[in-house]
């Protein structure tokens, strides 16, 4: 929780309110963090483990890190 609030304070100075999390069912779904989300007015989803449908451009950037690694290491062979 001391982590959560000091994210929100470091977002708060440069002007960035945060509306939401969407996070896995770990810790993230503590009755603690649910409580204080729903007090913050802050909206809380929950995702499956490795869905890679839920960050296109992320998921998109670790695939072309990993085929150019692989690229390199076989070139490097």
């Amino acid at each position: 929780m001391a982590a959560k609030e000091m994210y929100e304070q470091i977002a708060q100075t440069y002007g960035v309110s945060i509306h939401g999390y969407q996070a896995d069912n770990g810790r993230f779904a503590d009755k603690e963090w649910r409580q204080d989300c729903e007090e913050q007015h802050q909206s809380l989803a929950f995702c499956g483990v490795g869905p890679h449908h839920q960050n296109g451009i992320a998921e998109k950037c670790t695939h072309d890190l990993c085929e150019g690694t692989r690229t390199r290491l076989l070139n490097a062979m």
